[in-house]
C-alpha cells in the first residue's frame, strides 16, 4: 500500500501514528494556506519566494491528469534523468499490464521513456513542436501513473485505451487537446517559478527511500541540495492539508539511512506560484507537540512499518 493509500485510509496503522504522534497541524497548515494563496505578507520559516509575484493559474482540463503530467515536467525539464521502472508511472505500467499483458503497458512506458530522453528536455529551451511533444508525454506518464494509485486505477486505464497498442496509439486514445493547452501553460509558469534551483545544487527526481519498499514503492518529486519538496498543482484554496503535510514528512522519514541528508521539507503550490519550506528538526517537535528528533521520529516509523 503507498503512502498516499495509508493517509487516506482511516483504519492503516500509518495514518493511526501520524494523527497520534504528529497530529497538531492546524497553525502550520493555515500558515501555509496563507501563504501559499499570497495573503499572509508576513515571513514563516524559511519562505522561499517564487521568481517573480504572479497571477494564479486556472485549470483548463483534467485537474488531477495536469497535475501528475505537471510534476513529471518539472522533473525531466530539470534533471537530466528519464523516468525510472521503479517511479509511480512506472509502476503503473507494471499493474495495467498484470490486467492485460496485451495491452503492452511496459512496453508504452518504455518506449515514452526513450522519447522523452530523445527531447533532452533538462539540456536546453525546447521549440514549440518540442515542447508540445514532450506536454504529450508527461500526460501519458500521468495516466500510467494513475493505474498505481488506487485499486481500480489500473482497469480505469484499459477502459480509455481499449484496443489501442504502442506508444502512438495510446497518446491518441489518452491525450486530450485541452489538457495539452493546460500543461503548456502551467508548465512553462513552473520552470520560471524554479528556476533557482538550478543553481548549481544537487537535484535528484523521483528520489526512492530506505523505507520506500515498505511504503508500495513511494518516491517523493525532487530533491534540491538539502530540501525535499513535494508539488502541488489544485487550484483550490485550500492548498495543504493534513494529508498533503503528512506526505511530505513521510518521505523525509522514509529516508531512514539519512543517505540524502535532508534536512528541509516543502509544499510547491505550481497553479498559486508559491512555495513554502520547514526545517525538518523544527517542524516535527511542532507537529508532535514535544521535543521529537528526526532520528528518533524515523526510528518509530521504521517500527512501525517493520
Amino acid at each position: 500500500m503507498s503512502l498516499t493509500l495509508h493517509l487516506n485510509t482511516s483504519s492503516s496503522p500509518v495514518r493511526r501514528w501520524f494523527t497520534q504522534r504528529l497530529g497538531a497541524t492546524r497553525t502550520v497548515v493555515r500558515a501555509a494556506n496563507a501563504h501559499l494563496r499570497a495573503g499572509n505578507r508576513t515571513p514563516v520559516n524559511r519562505i522561499i519566494e517564487p521568481v517573480r509575484a504572479a497571477p494564479p493559474i486556472a485549470p483548463l482540463g483534467d485537474r488531477g491528469l495536469v497535475g501528475h503530467a505537471a510534476d513529471w515536467l518539472l522533473r525531466l525539464c530539470l534533471v537530466d534523468e528519464p523516468p525510472d521502472p521503479g517511479s509511480a508511472a512506472g509502476l503503473g505500467a507494471h499493474q495495467i499490464a498484470m490486467h492485460n499483458r496485451r495491452a503492452r503497458a511496459l512496453e508504452v512506458f518504455s518506449d515514452a521513456t526513450l522519447r522523452c530522453q530523445s527531447l533532452r528536455p533538462a539540456r536546453g529551451q525546447l521549440g514549440g513542436t518540442e515542447w508540445r511533444e514532450l506536454c504529450r508525454l508527461c500526460l501519458l506518464l500521468g495516466w500510467l501513473e494513475r493505474g498505481s494509485r488506487a485499486q481500480l486505477g489500473a482497469p480505469k486505464v484499459l477502459d480509455v485505451v481499449g484496443d489501442a497498442r504502442g506508444l502512438d496509439r495510446w497518446l491518441e486514445r489518452l491525450v486530450r487537446e485541452r489538457d495539452v493547452e493546460d500543461l503548456e501553460q502551467l508548465g512553462r509558469a513552473a520552470l520560471e517559478d524554479h528556476a533557482d534551483l538550478r543553481d548549481g545544487r544537487r537535484l535528484v527526481a523521483n528520489p526512492m527511500f530506505g523505507l520506500s519498499a515498505a511504503l508500495g514503492g513511494a518516491d517523493g518529486d525532487l530533491i534540491a541540495g538539502t530540501t525535499l519538496l513535494d508539488f502541488k498543482s489544485t487550484a483550490a484554496t485550500s492548498i495543504v492539508g493534513n494529508i498533503d503535510l503528512w506526505q511530505v514528512v513521510g518521505y523525509a522519514l522514509a529516508d531512514v539511512g539519512d543517505e540524502f541528508g535532508i534536512t528541509d521539507v516543502g509544499i510547491s503550490a505550481l497553479r498559486w506560484r508559491r512555495r513554502i519550506t520547514w526545517p525538518l528538526a523544527e517542524l516535527l517537535p511542532a507537529l508532535a507537540g514535544e521535543p521529537l528528533s528526526i532520528g528518533q521520529a524515523r526510528s518509530e516509523f521504521r517500527d512501525l512499518l517493520a
